[in-house]
């Protein structure tokens, strides 16, 4: 018995140490300019690794204390693991969303300095002065690659790259066409292309909006789901010890799978889908090397 209650004292001290690690950490790969105003969230994101440890040790410690039953155990430690999946995934649509309309924004300012008179190569350094928030340390890695006297054709697809969604690929490959040949017309492709950028939020925000109510849903019947079962714990355990035999912990165990099955299956149904991106993929070295050649 006492070795088990130092067991499960060290999977406790365990448990505590990972998250506050998980709660109290930053991520320091964030550029210096970064003032992006979902920095906090990408900063203390809620799926780290480690706070998805310590939360699925926290649930074999609890489930083991509370029935002792080995597989049982190991499932709410599969759901310890799972938790921070209910709610972490609005924030990161909105970010996504976020990050997109500041594309378009951005894509404006260009034809804006670029309808002054200005080059390509010069407007993307005026823009990077005051580009959008969310996407401020992306376009000053590309100013910096400017400035250093890379090759634009080169920054163009790395900042695709750093951007990574399919509307930024439509802008940086309109950027490309016209460091490679000529800006003629690039003012109103970036017009029409910030105007299909915003309509494309604001369809996925109309999906967004019809989709919050099968989320709540689905949240509301796992919250439910874990109450009235801990309550059959707590207030009728003779209903339950069927579940002690190793038949019982097998079915235990098939009922789990399929609510978590159909769990996942409702989230992938109601998931983002991303588009392809045009730019995925293409090497900028290469498409650097290509782009000399045609000047040459």
């Amino acid at each position: 018995m006492s070795a088990l209650a130092a067991l499960l004292g060290l999977i406790a001290g365990t448990a505590l140490v990972l998250a506050v690690w998980a709660l109290g950490g930053t991520d320091a790969t964030l550029a210096p300019r970064e003032v992006d105003p979902y920095a906090p969230v990408r900063a203390r994101r809620v799926d780290k690794l480690a706070l998805r440890a310590s939360l699925a040790l926290g649930g074999v410690m609890a489930v083991w204390l509370a029935t002792g039953w080995p597989i049982g155990a190991l499932l709410g430690g599969v759901g310890g693991f799972m938790v921070p999946s209910l709610g972490s995934g609005k924030a990161a649509r909105e970010y996504a969303m976020a990050r997109m309309e500041a594309v378009a924004v951005w894509a404006e300012m260009l034809r804006d300095v670029l309808a002054s008179g200005g080059g390509l190569e010069q407007s993307i350094i005026v823009t990077g002065r005051v580009a959008p928030p969310a996407i401020a340390a992306d376009i000053d890695r590309l100013v910096a690659r400017v400035h250093r006297g890379d090759d634009l054709v080169d920054g163009l697809l790395y900042l695709a790259g750093d951007l990574d969604n399919e509307m930024a690929d439509q802008v940086v490959a309109g950027l490309v066409m016209a460091a490679r040949r000529s800006p003629d017309h690039l003012s109103e492709l970036l017009s029409a292309l910030a105007e299909v950028t915003r309509d494309k939020i604001a369809m996925r925000r109309r999906v967004e909006t019809a989709r919050v109510s099968v989320r709540s849903s689905i949240r509301l019947i796992t919250i439910l789901t874990v109450v009235f079962s801990g309550g059959l714990l707590a207030l009728n355990r003779d209903y339950i010890d069927a579940y002690r035999s190793l038949g019982g912990q097998v079915v235990l165990t098939m009922v789990v799978a399929l609510f978590a099955g159909a769990h996942l299956w409702v989230n992938h149904a109601t998931g983002e889908r991303s588009a392809q991106r045009v730019l995925a993929g293409v090497d900028p070295a290469a498409a650097a090397a290509t782009s000399m050649g045609w000047e040459a």
